[in-house]
């Protein structure tokens, strides 16, 4: 009979100490699960779990991003940043998924940093060897956008330019690059540059409809201005 306690006993302490999932890859299907159903509070819990069961940096990498995301979700934007600055900090994972999480520190610390402190948060991408070039211009739009906040305009066309000149660019990032360069050139009072930068909006084979009726809007006006 003591025997069976003890059996008994032990197989409860077991019971107890399991973790939720058996593997890396079931705690991430879950908590994918939980984003697609919109339960972040649930999708947090097994990011979690999954960042302590993945098997290489890479996997931990990506555990930290998506729970960096879903702590975002709910409104948890300092936990947010620690999350993703513990999977940058993962130098053996791919270079692509650790600048992805150093542009999103950027873009969260916009809400609650100071502009100088995330503009250097966002430099901190540039460092990031090896990683996709296409996942430097979130980071170029992050300071462009600071940058016409403080109204130096010239600094932010650069960074744009950048962005335009570059291969294989997201389009959603290059509508926005070619529309505001115009918005730069026409608050810095050149009506020319400004018409030429918005005509160049409508010629994109990524423009959308609303990047399109910003730039046709844009353009009326300067045509009612002259």
């Amino acid at each position: 009979m003591l025997k069976k306690l003890l059996i008994c006993g032990c197989i409860g302490l077991s019971v107890l100490t399991v973790k939720a999932f058996d593997s890396y890859t079931d705690a991430m299907k879950d908590g994918e699960e939980k984003v697609k159903a919109k339960n972040f509070t649930e999708a947090v819990k097994a990011f979690t779990e999954a960042v302590t069961m993945g098997g290489d940096e890479s996997q931990k990498a990506n555990a930290y991003y998506y729970l960096g995301e879903s702590l975002r979700e709910n409104k948890m934007n300092k936990e947010a940043v620690e999350a993703y600055a513990k999977g940058v900090a993962l130098e053996n994972a791919a270079p692509d998924i650790r600048a992805l999480m150093q542009t999103r520190i950027g873009a969260v610390s916009q809400g609650f940093g100071k502009d100088d402190e995330t503009i250097a948060e966002y430099k901190k991408t540039f460092a990031i060897t090896k990683a996709d070039p296409g996942y430097f211009h979130g980071a170029r739009i992050g300071i462009a956008s600071i940058l016409c906040k403080q109204k130096k305009y010239d600094e932010a066309i650069v960074l744009y330019q950048e962005i335009i000149a570059g291969v294989n660019v997201y389009g959603p990032y290059l509508n926005e690059a070619q529309f505001t360069v115009g918005q730069c050139y026409y608050n810095l009072g050149d009506k020319v540059k400004a018409k030429e930068a918005f005509e160049k909006v409508l010629t994109l084979k990524s423009v959308d409809a609303a990047y399109k009726k910003k730039a046709e809007d844009m353009l009326a006006k300067i045509a009612s201005e002259k």
